[in-house]
């Protein structure tokens, strides 16, 4: 919970659904290249303070087969389980 919060703390972004991607994205692979990804989003003319049409489109140098597991987890997370969590009655999703 502390590194989360560490994470969440170091990202800015337009809302908290975007805020929450880009943590869960630097959780799963580091804030580092979070941090190059909004650089390269930037470049590319794409909003760094957004995720899904933004950041999550651009990739500072990973491999494929990474950049796909990266982006994969911040959907999964909140488009696909904090949905059902939150059907559940486990509390509200981030993204609406």
């Amino acid at each position: 919970m502390t590194y989360d919060k560490h994470l969440w703390d170091r990202i800015s972004a337009r809302d908290a659904c975007d805020r929450m991607a880009m943590a869960l994205s630097a959780y799963n692979g580091g804030l580092g290249w979070l941090n190059r990804d909004v650089r390269a989003a930037s470049s590319k003319g794409l909003d760094p303070l957004i995720w899904w049409d933004g950041v999550a489109l651009a990739n500072a140098g990973r491999a494929a087969w990474a950049i796909r597991e990266n982006r994969d987890y911040p959907q999964k997370i909140l488009r696909r389980w904090s949905p059902l969590y939150a059907a559940g009655g486990w509390g509200r999703s981030v993204c609406s």
